[in-house]
């Protein structure tokens, strides 16, 4: 993932594009590579970072709460 928030995740390298108000299933790992959950976010926009390559915004369904977001960022085992 390229950037995450309480609000939203911005993955990197999608190999397909996503049309605005797409919905995905997000699984989100830790530092680690650990699956902490899986959340469900909205499209807000599509940027083409190569000929196979797609940036995306996505926001949310419901926000992260600051222990989830830690927990996501956190760099200890």
């Amino acid at each position: 993932m390229l950037d995450i928030s309480a609000s939203g995740v911005g993955p990197a390298g999608w190999i397909a594009t996503s049309e605005n108000g797409t919905l995905l299933s997000v699984e989100l790992h830790n530092a680690t590579g650990t699956k902490e959950r899986t959340m469900l976010a909205c499209v807000v926009h599509v940027t083409s970072q190569s000929d196979t390559a797609w940036g995306l915004g996505c926001n949310f369904i419901r926000s992260l709460s600051e222990e989830d977001l830690r927990a996501l960022t956190s760099t200890e085992a």
